[in-house]
C-alpha cells in the first residue's frame, strides 16, 4: 500500500499539533506540521510532494488564495484542504474554484471541525488509493 504523506501548515502549534494527533491517532502517520507557508512551500521543493496539505486560512506572510495558487503551480495533484473560523460562502467558492479540495469551517471552541476534517481526509485517502 502507498505511503500518503500529509502537510499540515497551521500558525498556532497547539492546534497543529492537535489536528497532527487526531491525524496520527486515525491512522494516517506521515504527517509533518509546518507553522509558517515559507517552510512548508521549501519542504515541498527541496524535500518532498506530499499528496495533501492541510492549512488553515489565516496565514501571516502571504493569503490562502496566493499559497493556493503557489501549491497548484508547483504540483497541481497536491491536493488542498483549508479550515477557518471564516465562512463566507464568496471566499470558500473562490477558494474551491481555484482548485481546494475542500474547505471546513469551524467554529470557535468546538473541536467537531477536527473529527470532520479527519474523516473527510480519510475518504480522500482511500480514493487515492483506490485510483491510483
Amino acid at each position: 500500500m502507498k505511503n500518503i504523506l500529509v502537510f499540515i501548515l497551521d500558525r498556532n502549534p497547539v492546534q497543529g499539533n492537535f489536528l497532527k494527533y487526531s491525524l496520527s491517532s486515525s491512522g494516517i502517520k506521515d504527517v509533518i506540521l509546518f507553522q509558517t507557508p515559507e517552510e512548508c512551500l521549501y519542504s515541498i521543493l527541496k524535500t518532498k510532494i506530499p499528496e495533501f496539505i492541510i492549512t488553515d486560512t489565516a496565514l501571516k506572510s502571504t493569503t490562502d488564495l496566493d499559497f493556493l495558487k503557489l501549491i497548484k503551480n508547483i504540483d497541481p495533484s497536491i491536493k488542498v484542504i483549508f479550515y477557518s473560523e471564516n465562512d463566507d460562502i464568496s471566499h470558500i467558492s473562490t477558494l474551491l474554484e481555484i482548485g481546494a479540495t475542500d474547505y471546513i469551517v469551524r467554529a470557535l471552541g468546538d473541536r467537531n471541525w477536527i473529527q470532520e476534517l479527519t474523516a473527510n481526509l480519510q475518504y480522500l485517502i482511500k480514493e487515492e488509493l483506490r485510483l491510483g
